[in-house]
């Protein structure tokens, strides 16, 4: 059972059932996931990954190989943002969840999953210094607001507001005040601890604002269950990390150039066609060999994810119905075997059996993927 974060505002979770997986248990979780009121995708796994994560691993890599290539954070996720309308950019996306975790679903990966040039050099430097993201005030972006304490940091913000040269104290005093809220557990009605209540519980403000899933539901149960783990009848303070402000990281773009230096690579023009391609096809693919190992069901099941999980634009219907309906089968191959050509069999993968079979079949992903059955 895999959250994706925010879990307590994403509407998704994704199921993978292993092969030891009972059906009596899996019953429970799904029962589980609706009394939590998420959404599920149900997967197959033999080794414990999860689509989700996979399609994002497969796009980080083609990112952080266009860093290498000539390319900063802030252009890749400024193209995806403002040219294609994606909610996120991939290395926020990264930042939020935080670096040590994506490198640690890395070394999980199968080999041969990824293509073979080692890309991930610069992400593994900020690992080692304990620069993983929102969580640490500094990852890909450095971060403006008050940090919860950790044994590396000792707590505190790492970058105050009166030496940031980009700062604006003004708006850090704003985000941070959004971004603290006070529980009073003590406050919570005996009745609405012991059971479920259709009713927000009363005297208690959220650091954000629950997510309605149903005309039924007025509150996010994970939120009211996690603050019931709070010490009774004592005041919390809660850090929201995503209402913290982004500041651009100028000590990232140094050890982007000093890699790409020491490994000999001529930094060059990259297109916005480019970046977007070398996302999005990746992704399809990845996408496609998943469906054809029977690993997910329905291609709409990775629209939802990506969607839900890697801020696809909704409005363009998820990552396969874009497509099937904007892209198609023959310019996505056609798109994959000039990349291939271009960057090399060690950076770009090649398309998958099942793009290969699709083209010949003259099928979409809808027709050949939907509900499970063969079209």
């Amino acid at each position: 059972m895999h959250f994706y974060p925010p879990a307590n505002e994403s509407p998704l979770v994704e199921i993978a059932r292993l092969p030891c997986t009972d059906d009596a248990a899996l019953h429970r979780v799904i029962a589980l996931s609706d009394r939590l009121h998420k959404h599920v995708v149900l997967t197959r796994s033999d080794d414990g990954g999860h689509l989700g994560t996979l399609l994002l691993l497969v796009a980080l890599y083609q990112a952080n190989a266009m860093l290498e290539d000539g390319c900063f954070p802030h252009e890749v996720d400024g193209v995806l943002k403002k040219k294609f309308n994606f909610q996120v950019g991939i290395f926020e996306l990264e930042d939020f969840i935080g670096l040590d975790v994506m490198a640690a679903a890395r070394a999980n990966l199968p080999a041969g999953r990824l293509p073979a040039r080692r890309v991930f050099n610069v992400a593994d430097d900020l690992v080692a210094a304990d620069l993983v993201g929102r969580k640490r005030g500094e990852g890909w972006y450095r971060y403006k607001g008050k940090m919860a304490s950790s044994p590396q940091s000792g707590g505190g913000d790492p970058h105050p507001a009166s030496t940031d040269p980009d700062g604006d104290v003004d708006d850090e005093e704003k985000a941070l005040a959004a971004s603290l809220v006070r529980v009073n557990i003590g406050s919570i009605p005996a009745a609405a601890r012991g059971g479920r209540s259709d009713d927000a519980p009363d005297n208690v403000a959220l650091p954000f604002k629950p997510k309605r899933m149903s005309s039924t539901s007025a509150w996010n149960p994970i939120e009211w269950h996690l603050s019931n783990l709070l010490p009774g009848g004592e005041w919390q303070t809660l850090l929201a990390t995503h209402s913290m402000s982004t500041v651009h990281n100028r000590g990232v773009e140094k050890r982007i150039l000093s890699m790409s230096r020491r490994k000999g690579f001529q930094r060059r023009y990259i297109s916005e066609e480019e970046i977007i391609d070398r996302i999005l096809l990746p992704m399809i693919n990845e996408a496609a060999r998943w469906l054809g190992e029977g690993m997910v069901e329905c291609a709409s099941d990775v629209d939802c994810v990506s969607v839900y999980v890697l801020g696809f634009p909704g409005w363009k219907g998820g990552l396969l119905y874009y497509a099937d309906e904007v892209l198609g089968i023959d310019k996505i191959l056609e798109r994959m075997k000039i990349m291939r050509l271009a960057l090399g069999k060690d950076v770009f993968p090649e398309p998958c059996a099942v793009l290969l079979e699709m083209k010949q079949q003259k099928l979409s992903f809808a027709r050949r993927f939907n509900g499970g059955q063969k079209a």
